[in-house]
């Protein structure tokens, strides 16, 4: 039996061999000749050697399938976006850093900041302001409420005014420009200069205005010349107080990394300097820390109730401190762009006018504000029925 060919709306079907008969009758195996898929119904001719133009039942095709059933990929679609992991789960997952995160972060752009005043030839002076002035900021504020890297630029930006570092008598608009570009030119992205200038006063307020900061850098050369003066007098010749007192200022910039500007004194971070300073291969290592033991011990006898024990023990801690600065290890490229794009979406978030927290955050502020109107109108209003019936006002109560 010849093949008979299916004219149809779309292109020629192509019937084969005539299969035996089944339970169900005679099939026809259809081979599709064009790659869109066919209607759900069409109506074709069938055309043999025997009859033209004889016309058949229409031939309904059944709607193509997916190899997944729709309710299974609905399910699937909603355990992704609502499990812990998966695709969706990245855009539904809380962005919140942890602390141990956020005080990575805040670590790795501290890192920048001898980098940039070294780069702008700013003292040692402005870095020890800067690192000071970015740590208060942080003790009351998150790297999710601020970008961290422009808290570090406006803060070396503050510590070269405060040290009286920038002489451009322009307001600092120089000094802000040379610390952009100085960022453009690193890993970071471009910055521009106004928001050093515009985000001057948030840092000013986050510090609480506290802009005054002591440096151990006195503290250290006062001590290497008394130390200098110990050995003289039992006829040690030591030429190492320069080297010293460098070994020392490198050991400080370590320490600003860590919370010791913010818990100890400068004159204890510098002697604690001193002491990690001394190098084991001098020949005089031993002599050196003794005079500055003695040096320490001349100065707390003249101190009130001051404990050389205790002294002692805050060493030890800023040395602990220490240690573990110099063996932290700088963030991974992939942790830091995880950890910079989270705590950007959370600034996003909380910049949002339109969302649920600002809107609850201008709720409350509205009603304190509004609370604090009535009040006053309130006492407005008792000070004028009392100045009506004649009562004495509160500021007219005699003093006992």
């Amino acid at each position: 039996m010849a093949s008979p060919k299916l004219m149809g709306a779309r292109g020629d079907l192509e019937a084969g061999p005539e299969t035996p008969a089944t339970a169900a009758g005679n099939k026809l195996k259809i081979t599709c000749n064009i790659n869109t898929p066919p209607p759900s119904s069409m109506r074709m001719r069938v055309f043999s050697s025997g009859k033209k133009g004889a016309e058949v039942d229409t031939v309904s095709t059944p709607p193509i399938k997916s190899s997944q059933d729709p309710s299974s990929a609905k399910r699937k679609r909603g355990a992704d976006t609502s499990a812990g992991t998966g695709g969706g789960s990245r855009r539904l997952a809380n962005p919140c850093l942890s602390v141990q995160e956020e005080l990575s972060l805040i670590a790795h752009f501290h890192d920048f900041i001898h980098d940039i005043c070294t780069d702008n030839k700013l003292t040692e002076k402005v870095f020890a302001t800067a690192a000071t002035l970015y740590k208060r900021f942080f003790l009351t504020h998150s790297v999710m409420e601020d970008d961290p890297l422009h808290v570090m630029i406006i803060s070396i930006f503050l510590a070269s005014k405060i040290e009286e570092e920038d002489r451009s008598h322009d307001g600092g608009g120089k000094m802000a420009y040379k610390l952009a570009d100085s960022i453009s030119g690193s890993d970071e992205k471009s910055l521009n200069p106004q928001i050093l200038l515009d985000g001057e006063m948030r840092v000013l307020l986050g510090c609480r205005c506290d802009l005054v900061v002591h440096h151990p850098y006195r503290s250290i050369r006062i001590v290497c010349e008394k130390v200098s003066k110990r050995l003289k007098e039992k006829n040690i010749a030591w030429t190492g107080q320069k080297v010293l007192e460098g070994s020392a200022i490198k050991i400080v910039r370590s320490l600003f990394a860590t919370d010791v500007p913010l818990l100890y004194d400068p004159a204890r971070i510098g002697v604690a300097a001193l002491l990690l300073g001394v190098s084991d291969a001098d020949a005089h290592a031993s002599e050196i820390r003794d005079a500055i033991f003695a040096t320490i011990e001349d100065r707390l006898q003249n101190i009130s109730g001051a404990d050389l024990t205790g002294y002692k023990s805050s060493l030890r801690e800023i040395h602990e401190l220490y240690r573990i600065e110099t063996g932290r290890k700088p963030l991974h490229k992939k942790i830091l762009k995880r950890l910079k794009r989270r705590s950007a979406r959370c600034r996003a978030l909380r910049n949002d006018p339109n969302s649920e927290e600002n809107r609850r955050r201008h709720m409350e502020e509205v009603q304190i504000e509004d609370e604090r109107r009535a009040k006053k109108q309130k006492r407005r209003a008792l000070k004028a029925e009392k100045s009506l019936l004649g009562l004495p006002l509160r500021s007219d109560l005699p003093k006992q």
